[in-house]
């Protein structure tokens, strides 16, 4: 009886010794996809900050040709927003119309 228990006790011991190698495989293969994921999410990032400077470039290129062509039919290139001092015409509003009384006393 002795042998069989031992032999009990080594299958016990190797069942452990498999769900610890599972688990530990387990453990690996999310870490494995955890970084794939990782560096898959900084590749693409790192595109779309390539994309939107090569946008920017694009946009300055276009600007200054049509900034050279504008001059070169003689209209001068508008100052940057925010330096504009004209102001628009106010458009009429549903209120206009309206005359509110004035305070008697």
């Amino acid at each position: 009886m002795a042998d069989n228990s031992d032999l009990k006790a080594q299958l016990e011991r190797k069942k452990q010794r498999l769900a610890q190698i599972r688990e530990e495989k387990k453990r690996k293969q999310e870490e494995k996809k955890r970084k794939q994921e990782e560096k898959k999410r900084k590749q693409e990032e790192k595109k779309r900050k390539q994309e939107e400077k090569k946008e920017d470039r694009d946009l300055d290129r276009k600007r200054r040709e049509t900034e050279a062509l504008l001059q070169s039919i003689g209209i001068s290139p508008e100052p940057p927003l925010g330096t504009h001092t004209a102001h628009l015409p106010r458009t009429p509003t549903r209120y206009t119309h309206c005359t509110f009384p004035q305070n008697p006393y």
